[in-house]
């Protein structure tokens, strides 16, 4: 689904049960959401819901013009985490995912359950 932001349109895939613990995965540049469809059964056989999100520019995400920096990546996650209503996640990133990652825990980490 392309969720409309802020001056931005990112998108996003959520799946698995709604009372699941949320697992939000987010992937390597020149990559996209996809690049975790081998990942998604085991999750989903395992209870989580799953949220793998498209980073500006990737996949079905519209480029941004302007600057990326780490924080207005993870103010993406924060923000489609917001319009999803979803409180808390598990977070698992891989390289520019995995420091987004970070900006995010530092950034938001109130909505962390784990990273």
């Amino acid at each position: 689904m392309l969720l409309p932001l802020a001056g931005r349109r990112l998108y996003y895939d959520l799946t698995g049960p709604e009372d699941g613990p949320v697992v939000c995965i987010t992937h390597s540049l020149a990559s996209d959401g996809g690049s975790w469809a081998e990942q998604l059964p085991p999750l989903l056989e395992a209870g989580f819901r799953v949220l793998r999100l498209d980073m500006r520019g990737h996949g079905g995400s519209d480029p941004v013009y302007g600057d990326y920096t780490m924080q207005a990546l993870a103010a993406d996650v924060a923000a489609v985490l917001d319009a999803l209503t979803l409180p808390r996640v598990h977070y698992v990133g891989l390289s520019i995912g995995g420091m987004i990652g970070q900006a995010f825990a530092i950034e938001h980490g109130a909505k962390l359950i784990s990273a």
